[in-house]
Parts: structure tokens; C-alpha cells; sequence
């Protein structure tokens, strides 16, 4: 059987970008006086560990928080390199725009389309699942 290919991954940050190996994530970014500036960061997949983290739901839910952490880090990094004039952000203040963040889309995107539902359903006249979950998809 062939070796399976790795896998990488990209995300645009603040004057560059980032991208992600199976072992590493590099980050490259203009600083202002045109010089790019890059950092190289150890950053396995939690799946990586064996065990529990291997397991379907576990391993989603890790990597989607590690790739979501990794991607705040980094971006917090190139703001600091490519605007150095201006304070850098506190933790504390980057947890709570993250979880406002979280809940505002939790709220848009799940909370709002399941209270609406119903009310959509009556004005229409329709009933059953099969509506009700076209309904919450739109």
C-alpha cells in the first residue's frame, strides 16, 4: 500500500500567511520596513498522541481547538510584527472577543434558525421534520 501523503493547510494572517504541516507551522509576515519576517513553530496534531485522542469524536474536537488556538496565536503574532507601534492585545482580551465571538455565532447560526423555525412553519401552513429542518437550514 502507498504512503499516504501529508496533508497541509493555510490561513491568511495580518501582511502574510501561515501555513501548517503534520510537524510544523510557519508563519511569514512584512514588517513594516519591508523585510519578511518568519517564524517556524512545533505544532503536532493532538491525533498524533495515540490512545484516546485517536478516537473520531475526541480527535475532531482537539484539532478543531487546536487549529482555532494556533490560528489566534499566530494572528496575534503578525499584528505584533507588522504593526509594532500599537499595543498588543492582552490574553484575557483575545478569550473574551473569541468566546463573544462563539456564542454570537452559536446564537446566529443555531439558536435563531431553531426559535424562527416554528414561526416560519405557521405562516407557510406546513408541518413535520422534514420541513422543520429545511426551515433551520436556511
Amino acid at each position: 500500500m502507498a504512503e499516504r501523503a501529508p496533508s497541509y493547510g493555510g490561513q491568511a494572517v495580518i501582511e502574510g500567511v501561515v501555513m501548517r504541516g503534520p510537524r510544523f507551522a510557519a508563519m511569514s509576515v512584512r514588517a513594516p520596513d519591508g523585510e519578511i519576517v518568519t517564524l517556524v513553530k512545533k505544532a503536532e496534531m493532538p491525533s498524533q498522541r495515540g490512545g484516546v485522542f485517536r478516537w473520531p469524536i475526541v480527535r475532531g474536537a482537539l484539532s478543531f481547538i487546536d487549529s482555532l488556538s494556533l490560528g489566534i496565536e499566530m494572528l496575534v503574532k503578525s499584528a505584533e510584527i507588522s504593526m509594532p507601534e500599537q499595543e498588543a492585545p492582552s490574553k484575557a482580551s483575545v478569550n473574551i472577543a473569541v468566546a463573544a465571538g462563539g456564542l454570537i455565532a452559536v446564537g446566529l447560526f443555531v439558536a435563531l434558525p431553531a426559535y424562527a423555525a416554528p414561526f416560519i412553519l405557521n405562516a407557510l401552513r406546513l408541518s413535520g421534520r422534514v420541513y422543520t429542518s429545511l426551515v433551520e437550514l436556511m
